[in-house]
């Protein structure tokens, strides 16, 4: 099938180009000289990193003001180490009015960048596997299933790619961004939403059952995996609209939408070689533990350790649509995941989840490759104890990045503060 060619978007405006004076060659002769010319030369890359990204298109994802905001904080900051800077050279640099260190404001920016990188490449791989997945579940409606063992494929592609990554962060990208909306026009399809969280329902599974060893076969994981990437194929036969404002629809309109688990696993069924036990997970993939699920209103004892993974890793995807304030993505990056922590632990305190997947995927946000090793420790590994599911407070509020960028300013706060000597 075709795919239509990349959109290029028109560039973002090119940051206006800051440059050191030659008020800085004199600083360059003070007993300070060397601290002088290594932050001249970090700033200098760094705006010719900023530079960069305003004037190439291709790179840049359209319709996104995340990715800008990002280099713009970065912009104001690396503004403000060429004030502090000035201000120091003009005034010997040993005043009471120097109290900024522009090396640390300079790591700020620059870790900004960083951030700005991952979520580009982070996105990127999303919109390579959806336009596969795309290519290949598309014309399901009309009674052209794919061949199974590209289905398989595409997990195998998924499963390698997990394994080189020791976060979630690594392979999902951050919680909070307008994902459907940024890749809206990069497929060549009205149900972008169906493959995006298809895939990154199974990027999550994959990295999950990899991390904590908890799926010991392959075959099992692959299925798993196919289910999570087939569950929707159900809702390309619903109008977009219904699919994307569920939440708000009528009762009738709701009953349509809750009817594509079973509509996702009869296409399934038209497919050659499909395991019966991915149409039983497909059709099954939003009832609860509690029997609050639909369409069968399942219970507990109608769960299998698969189906309890691929309904966790539903609903957290299924997060992913609620978007944060673009200033959070600059000043707090890790709120949206805090708040989606929260509310996935209390779908599990109420019974709706399975509370040892939910603490797996929790675990997996919030630490990297220090994850104990069932095999190696005989238990499986904790999650730590402001993430323990049967506390009083679910997850507390855990201390942020304060950098705040009101009105192109910087406020000061002790990790800027220069530190005496």
């Amino acid at each position: 099938m075709k795919t239509t060619s990349d959109p290029v978007s028109p560039p973002h405006p090119q940051p206006p180009e800051v440059r050191l004076d030659a008020g800085h060659d004199r600083a360059a002769r003070t007993p300070h000289s060397d601290d002088t010319t290594t932050i001249r030369r970090r700033y200098d890359q760094l705006m010719s990193r900023l530079r960069r990204i305003a004037i190439d298109p291709v790179r840049r994802v359209p319709e996104n003001d995340y990715l800008p905001a990002l280099h713009r904080g970065a912009l104001t900051l690396t503004k403000r180490v060429y004030h502090e800077i000035r201000l120091s050279t003009a005034k010997g640099g040993d005043t009471p009015s120097d109290q900024i260190s522009p090396t640390a404001l300079l790591k700020v920016g620059e870790s900004l960048l960083d951030r700005h990188d991952q979520q580009q490449q982070l996105l990127a791989e999303l919109k390579e596997l959806s336009l596969e997945l795309c290519g290949l579940i598309s014309e399901m409606p009309r009674e052209r299933p794919p061949k199974y063992t590209k289905i398989v494929e595409l997990t195998d592609r998924i499963i390698e790619q997990s394994a080189t990554q020791t976060t979630i962060e690594q392979v999902l990208p951050q919680p909070g961004l307008p994902i459907t909306e940024i890749l809206t026009g990069e497929l060549p399809t009205s149900y972008t939403r169906v493959y995006v969280e298809a895939i990154t329902a199974a990027q999550l599974i994959a990295w999950t059952a990899r991390a904590h060893k908890a799926i010991k076969s392959r075959e099992q994981l692959q299925h798993i995996m196919i289910a999570a990437l087939l569950r929707d194929v159900g809702c390309l036969v619903i109008d977009p609209h219904v699919i994307h404002n569920h939440e708000q629809l009528k009762q009738t309109q709701l009953g349509l939408y809750r009817r594509h688990p079973r509509l996702s696993a009869a296409m399934i069924g038209r497919m050659r070689r499909p395991p019966i036990s991915v149409a039983r997970l497909v059709a099954r993939h939003h009832e609860r533990l509690d029997g609050t699920g639909f369409p069968a209103q399942l219970s507990d004892l109608q769960f299998n350790e698969a189906l309890r993974l691929l309904t966790a890793a539903t609903d957290y995807v299924a997060m992913y649509r609620s978007t944060a304030p673009v200033n959070h993505f600059v000043t707090h990056p890790e709120s949206r995941r805090r708040e989606m922590a929260q509310d996935l632990s209390s779908r599990a305190k109420r019974g709706q989840l399975d509370h040892d997947w939910v603490e797996r995927i929790l675990i997996g946000s919030e630490q990297s490759n220090e994850l104990a090793s069932p095999e190696k420790t005989g238990t499986p590994p904790q999650l730590p104890k402001q993430h323990q599911l049967h506390s009083d407070h679910v997850r507390p509020s855990a201390p942020h990045h304060q950098t705040q960028l009101p009105n192109d300013e910087v406020t000061t706060h002790q990790s800027i503060v220069a530190q005496p000597h």
